[in-house]
């Protein structure tokens, strides 16, 4: 983060808007990238924008950014940014155009085991699982699995997004033992690397009580979802979508 933040220019606020994105100051990065003007800092922007919940605002600076750029690697990337604005947007065809579009201009420019395309792979899944299409969800979550760890080992964030994507994936297949499981594993992992104030870590322990209370753990399971809740209401408001479906679920 401090080499971030000694960045100059265009680049250096790309690289300490990404690292803030990472480390989940959503407000920071916000602000930092409020005036930004440039194609690269308009799609993390965009990117920041979707993560705070701001999908339909986030699609206007992705489409901007996406006509902007010619660089084929930089255009992917784009391409990635669009779909998962998107998806936020429960724009899910139209998502699953883009996520195809950024996997194939990422394995040309990178290569098929690149841990980028493995991110494609994941978010391609999550979209596979919107509409239903749950079997090719898992297998597409399976393929990016490896691809993580080996470029990062097994403690790292692209893991515990991955597992949590997959145990999101078993539960709506019916395997809640095998979901549960896969969910502790990923919380475990989001705490060790990314600390259990995290916004993903905390979303990951919600949905973890969920999965203990269908697996009969009910007293452990509320109380874990109830302790996540409060906690993401705090680090995020209470307007954020995803703090407004826990307490649905509450």
């Amino acid at each position: 983060m401090d080499e971030a933040r000694g960045g100059a220019g265009a680049l250096g606020a790309l690289a300490l808007g990404e690292a803030l994105l990472a480390a989940g100051d959503l407000a920071e990065a916000r602000a930092l990238l409020l005036e930004a003007t440039a194609p690269q800092l308009l799609r993390l922007r965009a990117e920041v924008l979707s993560t705070a919940g701001e999908p339909e605002q986030a699609l206007g600076l992705a489409t901007r950014a996406l006509a902007a750029l010619t660089e084929p690697l930089e255009r992917a990337e784009a391409e990635a940014t669009l779909a998962a604005c998107l998806h936020r947007a429960a724009a899910w065809p139209a998502a699953l155009h883009h996520w195809e579009a950024a996997r194939v201009g990422l394995i040309a420019e990178l290569g098929p085991d690149h841990p980028d395309v493995a991110a494609i792979l994941d978010g391609l899944g999550l979209t596979m699982r919107r509409l239903g299409r749950y079997r090719e969800s898992l297998e597409l979550h399976q393929a990016a699995l490896p691809l993580h760890q080996r470029a990062f080992g097994a403690w790292h964030p692209g893991v515990a997004g991955n597992l949590h994507a997959q145990a999101q994936t078993l539960r709506r297949l019916g395997d809640f033992e095998e979901a549960r499981d896969a969910l502790a594993e990923a919380w475990q992992v989001s705490v060790r690397v990314q600390g259990e104030h995290h916004p993903d870590t905390l979303t990951t322990a919600f949905e973890l009580g969920r999965l203990e209370v269908d697996c009969g753990q009910v007293e452990e399971g509320f109380g874990r979802m109830g302790a996540a809740y409060e906690a993401l209401r705090v680090r995020l408001g209470p307007q954020h979508p995803t703090v407004v479906a826990m307490e649905g679920w509450l």
